[in-house]
């Protein structure tokens, strides 16, 4: 176990959870629609940023379950023109559904957002939402074209 990986593991987990918590709370003035975009943009980045981070904070744990180590080589099957690409298994099978699950998230509650604004329901909620989803897409273009869904 890396102590360290443990750590922003459990950080990034707790504080989804705490997050979650607070937004969910009940509050007779807003409802519950009002407030999934920022638990998408919010909670489920923290989430899914804790959860990425799982194999390097357990890694014998995963190395235990799959039967290998998550630094082992995966190879794509074989394009068309006779190419074969390797990577490694926790980029190839672990980070890349992750990444997509969290461009699909933050795009929901991007759109969810301008949906409530449109409907004037809690607003500065619903713009922290859209800010913060147009500052993960731009994050995840900033990190480089070729990893573009974070």
């Amino acid at each position: 176990m890396q102590p360290i990986f443990g750590l922003y593991c459990g950080v990034l987990m707790v504080s989804s959870i705490i997050v979650t918590l607070l937004l969910l709370r009940n509050r007779p003035t807003r409802g519950i629609s009002s407030r999934v975009p920022m638990l998408l943009e919010l909670s489920l980045v923290l989430f899914l940023g804790g959860l990425a981070l799982l194999p390097g904070a357990i890694p014998s744990v995963f190395q235990r379950v799959l039967g290998h180590s998550i630094g082992d080589a995966y190879r794509y099957p074989v394009q068309a023109n006779g190419t074969q690409i390797t990577e490694s298994w926790i980029l190839a099978r672990w980070l890349t559904p992750i990444s997509h699950v969290l461009l699909a998230g933050t795009v929901v509650g991007m759109l969810w957002s301008l949906f409530n604004l449109r409907r004037a329901q809690d607003r500065a909620l619903n713009v922290a939402a859209l800010c913060l989803g147009v500052f993960w897409l731009g994050i995840g273009i900033l990190t480089g074209p070729m990893r573009f869904p974070f």
